[in-house]
């Protein structure tokens, strides 16, 4: 296993004009189109290697699962005084200023569509980025959890697990570990785009294969054939934030036209 300082120098590779702004947050719950943040840390080094850092509590709009409790520990209590998201979206923004590319660990599915709804709820964008997702490159070597990721390249277990600084404070190593020992490409043209879930249509897995069947993969809508979607419910995702490529597949289904899965 390469050491700390090969690792380093791997993902200096990466893409050396763009930020790399590493982020984990945790939420309310589980569902990317229901529940709201609690938390959320930033790392982001620039092209001239400066590393600033920066985390939030921040109080949510709605009650925070007991299931979510029991996964962070972030009680009601814990956030009673705290910031909304709203308040804090500015401050946020100056750490996704200059075209960055986002780092995380499942953040494709799930950590950034969130980001992108709450900020359009404070009345920002934030689509469009790029996002290297370590849980899908490190999925595609080990399948498994942030938490194994890092003890693989670290050699040590990630005490305080959950933790959003502590889980933001890892991706650089996982990252770092998967270009200096896995053969991952550090070439954003690459590393953004794939791997991707084989059984996704679009990169944000919100259209999933189901054999050959094209289906939702999230919401209320989970499971359900494209072609049975009700017409109101593909209106309701081109009037949201969802990214454009998903917005093509739900428009396109509106008129009839349904993704095929092409054979090999």
């Amino acid at each position: 296993m390469k050491t700390f300082q090969q690792i380093e120098e791997a993902l200096r590779e990466i893409d050396k004009g763009r930020p790399l702004v590493f982020l984990d947050l945790e939420t309310t719950g589980n569902d990317p189109e229901y529940d709201r943040i609690v938390s959320l840390a930033v790392l982001r080094v620039d092209e001239a290697g400066w590393l600033t850092k920066a985390s939030w509590l921040l109080k949510p709009p709605i009650s925070i699962s007991t299931e979510a409790q029991a996964v962070h520990g972030i009680s009601e209590a814990d956030v009673a005084d705290c910031p909304s998201f709203k308040d804090k979206a500015r401050a946020i923004l100056e750490y996704l200023d200059g075209d960055p590319i986002l780092v995380g660990h499942n953040i494709r599915r799930f950590d950034y569509p969130v980001l992108c709804a709450e900020m359009a709820l404070a009345g920002h964008s934030v689509t469009g980025l790029d996002t290297i997702d370590t849980y899908l490159l490190f999925k595609a070597h080990f399948d498994h959890t942030l938490g194994t990721a890092y003890r693989v390249f670290a050699d040590q277990p990630l005490k305080g697990a959950h933790d959003v600084e502590t889980d933001a404070a890892a991706l650089p190593i996982i990252l770092g570990g998967l270009i200096a020992n896995c053969g991952v490409s550090p070439d954003p043209n690459v590393v953004c785009q794939v791997p991707a879930d084989p059984n996704w249509i679009d990169q944000e897995g919100k259209f999933v294969w189901k054999g050959d069947v094209a289906v939702f993969g999230f919401g209320k809508e989970m499971g359900r054939p494209l072609s049975e979607a009700p017409k109101s419910y593909l209106q309701w995702m081109l009037d949201k934030d969802f990214s454009p490529e998903v917005q093509e597949i739900a428009r396109k289904a509106l008129g009839g036209d349904y993704p095929a899965r092409m054979v090999s």
